[in-house]
């Protein structure tokens, strides 16, 4: 019964095996194929690396906070504005003859 169930397996037409010369031409073919592919692909991998390390910052630099109000501080001033007083006071100050060095330091004589 098995031989039979072999024998309906077999084609109807007689297969002739492929001439040795043309099989191996096919394998070393694929051989060639897949050894390029495998030698660019490890050729981009390598490129893709190396132009990382020269393109990838040397150390790390952190990212600004963004500016915020502040709430509950005065805000900054500066020297208050002089008034006709303060000028009047210090033409005067400056118009005195004893004014300079000589008047922190007097001189006996």
């Amino acid at each position: 019964m098995l031989r039979a169930l072999l024998a309906a397996l077999r084609p109807a037409v007689a297969l002739d095996p492929r001439p040795a010369a043309a099989v191996r031409g096919g394998g070393e073919w694929r051989t060639r194929l897949l050894t390029r592919a495998t030698l660019g692909l490890t050729a981009v991998i390598a490129a893709s690396t190396a132009y990382t390390a020269v393109t990838a910052p040397r150390q790390y630099e952190p990212v600004e906070a963004p500016g915020q109000s502040v709430s509950g501080v005065p805000p900054l001033s500066g020297p208050q504005q002089p008034t006709d007083r303060s000028r009047q006071l210090r033409d005067k100050l400056l118009a005195d003859p004893d004014a300079g060095p000589a008047r922190i330091s007097p001189k006996a004589e």
